[in-house]
């Protein structure tokens, strides 16, 4: 529970700091599927 809670802070840390042009918005997409695949299996539990 404790790292769902610390993926969640990073992503939101990581939205703030995202600025919004174009290749920034796929990147930033990149990495919130990376960190919903990273997360899946602590969902499940």
């Amino acid at each position: 529970m404790k790292k769902l809670l610390i993926a969640l802070l990073f992503l939101g840390m990581l939205v703030m700091m995202t600025s919004p042009n174009e290749e920034s918005q796929k990147q930033k997409q990149r990495n919130i599927e990376r960190i919903e695949e990273n997360i899946k299996d602590y969902i499940s539990e």
